[in-house]
């Protein structure tokens, strides 16, 4: 549906809906009350410039030039580049991106290699790899956060690199790596204390919610438009109890998002233009503009052209007026030519459509160019690292007489010891044989762990390969008893073959992965029953609920999960003769509950527990993984999963 809310994505940055909250009020009374020039001063101003979402970014630029110029009076230089970072986030936050780059890049060769300010170093990595994604250079940023992670030990810090590695997939439309990296920092933020960690909360909430509604228009599965509404509400929730009116609005743009795509346009349109008009109170060019071309969209969508078309139009003015970037202009030109080909207004259509690819195409090589310089600094740090080890190497040289020297002086102590040779040789013996007992033992786990992993694989190989090649046999079937060949079921063959490969991934994925959250364990299984709905047409598949939010599982537990569930599909599919298979997610406090129900004819769990090979594997991954697996049948068969959290 919409692509535009990627631009959401790119701009959750700290700004606020309202233009004070009652913290700020209250720090602003407290400033007419200090005395210029003193320290009680600027520790005010320095937490003002933190109430980023309750200044519009030309505000808290003025703030920020304040605290630089008491900081530089009173020398207090950490102060001092701290109030340049938040400077420099005011640059970004009204647009003016490449001040900010500009800006940025000279405190960081300024602030390089000096471990005093490491703090306010890694700060402004943070604030300009943040500017980077927003000005369209999205790797360039995530190769730079990742870089920054591994350097980084500070849990707060942490989690705000997390949400900016998290909204840089976003913007490259990786949605399931979003939603993994935002529940990274959810998992070192469950309960935020401090002001900050509250904001990094609820911009993981928010960018979740963002995520999934792209993932719902990629598959129109409605448990994804649940989960949508589900985040954006606690986004909203968590808001609003915090005065952090930012991610309010932000929550009820996301509501109105969720009502369009359910076809209750009535709602969409009045929580879409609830959260325009509010933001408009901040008077931030860029968000009115990321908001206006969400509702010229849906516009289009529901027929409202002529609304549509005028609210792009003073969208491209005001990114005129402003001088906004590409991406602001790229969003404003692709709702108008939604709204122009709904319309069915042809040349205006046409004519935008041109502006819009040539927009493209310049975000593509600003891309390109990011890439080059991100290329070329590599190659300058291996050419230093080179440099380093060519002065090693010419200091070993220098060494080297000295090194002769000590070794012939070892030997002759050596020499002088010969008679203690012996005892020595019998010693060496004796570690010789130990060595070769601990490699036997270790030879033997090797192998034993080898054997555990192929049974393991055998079993997963079985489950996987199992329900695809049940789907080539059942269309094959049909092919045979089918005179004239219908050319459906040769695709149906062919789309088989595809998922062979997919359950194959599925294997590797959790073979390479440690811990996975319980949300992208649901996203694999809705991504599953996408592709049983294609194959199984005669079939009417539902899928409801959502996963328990924050659960993390180990990547066995998540496999053992995802085979039970495929597999128990599978069965209803082969052995149920029923029209509709529904799969249930629900979670209180306790447990995780799965259920897969057939409206089949049903069967006897005793007669074919010891036949089944795959009923078998089904109940021994529950136990392994300390699940609780119960199959019943009546009229229809249902299998159980219950995960303890």
């Amino acid at each position: 549906m919409f692509r535009v809310f990627i631009f959401l994505i790119v701009f959750s940055l700290p700004e606020t809906i309202f233009s004070q909250t009652r913290r700020l009020d209250s720090y602003k009374k407290q400033l007419a009350l200090s005395t210029p020039g003193d320290h009680k001063r600027l520790n005010i101003l320095m937490e003002i410039c933190k109430e980023r979402y309750a200044l519009s970014g030309d505000t808290l630029c003025s703030y920020s030039q304040q605290a630089i110029q008491l900081a530089e009076k009173l020398g207090e230089i950490p102060t001092y580049y701290s109030a340049c970072n938040n400077y420099a986030w005011g640059l970004s936050m009204k647009g003016d991106l490449d001040s900010c780059e500009t800006y940025t890049r000279h405190y960081l060769e300024l602030l390089a290699g000096k471990p005093e300010f490491r703090d306010q170093y890694t700060r402004f990595r943070i604030t300009a790899a943040n500017n980077h994604y927003k000005n369209s250079k999205a790797k360039v940023s995530l190769k730079s956060m990742y870089e920054l992670l591994r350097e980084v030990k500070d849990p707060a810090v942490r989690i705000d690199i997390l949400n900016e590695i998290a909204v840089s997939y976003g913007g490259m439309e990786h949605f399931e790596e979003e939603i993994e990296w935002a529940d990274r920092a959810l998992a070192l933020n469950r309960n935020p204390q401090t002001i900050e960690g509250k904001y990094a909360y609820a911009r993981s909430l928010s960018n979740k919610s963002i995520a999934y509604i792209h993932l719902f228009e990629r598959t129109h599965t409605k448990a994804l438009a649940d989960s949508t509404f589900k985040f954006a509400d606690m986004a909203a929730g968590f808001s609003e109890k915090n005065e952090i009116p930012f991610f309010l609005c932000q929550g009820l743009v996301l509501k109105g998002y969720y009502y369009s795509h359910m076809g209750n346009h009535e709602e969409a349109e009045k929580y879409l233009k609830k959260g325009l008009e509010i933001r408009k109170i901040t008077n931030e060019p860029i968000y009115v503009v990321s908001d206006m071309t969400v509702l010229g969209t849906f516009y289009a969508k529901t027929g409202q052209t002529d609304k549509g078309i005028a609210a792009c139009r003073e969208a491209l003015a005001i990114c005129e007026e402003r001088k906004l970037g590409l991406m602001a202009v790229t969003l404003a030109y692709r709702a108008l030519c939604q709204n122009y080909e709904a319309a069915g207004m042809h040349r205006e259509y046409s004519n935008t459509l041109n502006i819009l690819l040539k927009l493209k195409d310049s975000l593509y090589l600003k891309n390109l160019d990011g890439e080059l310089e991100k290329l070329d600094a590599v190659y300058n740090l291996q050419k230093q690292e080179i440099e380093l080890a060519r002065k090693e190497a010419s200091l070993d040289k220098k060494n080297f007489q000295f090194y002769i020297i000590l070794i012939t002086m070892a030997f002759l102590a050596v020499s002088a010891g010969i008679w203690f040779n012996g005892y020595k040789k019998n010693q060496k013996l004796q570690l010789h044989f130990m060595q070769e007992e601990e490699k036997r033992k270790a030879e033997l786990a090797v192998k034993e762990a080898e054997e555990k992993e192929r049974k393991r694989l055998a079993a997963d190989l079985h489950d996987h390969l199992g329900v695809q090649a049940n789907v080539i046999l059942h269309t094959a079937e049909q092919l045979r008893a089918d005179v004239q060949t219908d050319p459906g079921l040769i695709g149906h063959l062919n789309d088989s073959a595809k998922d062979m490969l997919f359950f194959l991934r599925e294997t590797l994925w959790a073979l390479k992965s440690s811990d996975v959250s319980a949300e992208n364990v649901w996203l694999r299984a809705v991504n599953f029953i996408a592709r049983m709905k294609r194959t199984y047409t005669h079939i009417r598949f539902e899928i409801n609920g959502t996963p328990p939010a924050g659960l993390v599982l180990s990547s066995a537990r998540a496999l053992n999960i995802l085979m039970i569930l495929q597999e128990a599909v599978n069965n209803a599919v082969r052995h149920s003769g029923g029209n509709t298979i529904k799969i249930q997610s629900e979670s209180d406090k306790t447990h995780w509950r799965l259920a897969v129900t057939d409206n089949g004819t049903g069967f006897s769990p005793e007669l074919v527990k010891d036949e089944s090979y795959g009923l078998s594997h089904m109940n021994q991954r529950a136990e392994s993984s300390g699940f609780r697996f119960n199959l019943t049948s009546g009229e229809g068969t249902q299998a159980v999963i219950e995960i303890p959290l």
